[in-house]
């Protein structure tokens, strides 16, 4: 099983999660994520566990990071949530636990991962550790009336979807906030989602993960 143990804390260990791990999994990605039912989530894992990544201290799970295979896009991986637990938040155990998850994607084939986001510090964490914003994204109704001066105005995408509702959509290089604020207030929606995306491919010259590699331990960051 690879593994990397960090650096500056040599009982921190970061491997992909077990079956054993599962519960305890659980009970961070409620309190610190999202909900669902244990019943989902040991569903989701058995279906592609190699996507799901667990961080120890000291033999208690202290952070979780999980996603899926893109329906959307070939080759991509979704990075549905990420989170380290108080008091370990904060010390650069995010991003080791993010690069873990990362190569695990590229190891099964896959060659970028991506995100959304609503908005908040977790995208400058995100940037940081390499990420990309490339579209603003919004969820509408089947019969939402979206006038065409609109349309064209932001040059929006509009995709229908089978759960009847519709994706709206600009590309965007940038985390233009006045953009998002604009879209938000033209189009009447609460939320417009930053889909960020990084590509996960090593390629020649790139430093590469080993088993047992051990990594520095960073400094103070303010996300996971």
């Amino acid at each position: 099983m690879e593994k990397v143990m960090a650096r500056d804390h040599k009982d921190l260990e970061i491997h992909p999660l077990q079956e054993s791990e599962l519960r305890q999994a659980h009970d961070i990605k409620v309190e610190y994520l999202e909900d669902g039912s244990f019943e989902a989530w040991s569903s989701d894992w058995k279906s592609h566990p190699e996507l799901t990544v667990s961080c120890l201290f000291e033999g208690q799970l202290i952070g979780v990071a999980y996603g899926r295979p893109s329906p959307r896009k070939d080759g991509d991986v979704i990075l549905e949530g990420i989170a380290v637990i108080q008091p370990h938040a904060g010390q650069g155990i995010g991003s080791q636990l993010l690069h873990f998850f990362e190569r695990q994607a590229e190891k099964g084939g896959h060659s970028s991962v991506s995100l959304g986001s609503a908005g908040g510090y977790v995208e400058h964490f995100y940037m940081k550790n390499g990420y990309r914003p490339v579209e603003f994204v919004c969820w509408v109704s089947a019969d939402y009336d979206l006038p065409v001066a609109l349309k064209h105005k932001f040059g929006l995408a509009d995709e229908p979807l089978p759960d009847d509702t519709r994706r709206l959509s600009v590309s965007v290089q940038s985390l233009d906030n006045e953009l998002r604020d604009r879209l938000m207030a033209d189009l009447g929606v609460a939320d417009v989602v930053a889909i960020m995306e990084k590509d996960c491919r090593i390629r020649a010259g790139e430093t590469q993960w080993h088993h047992s590699e051990r990594t520095r331990h960073g400094g103070p960051e303010g996300a996971p």
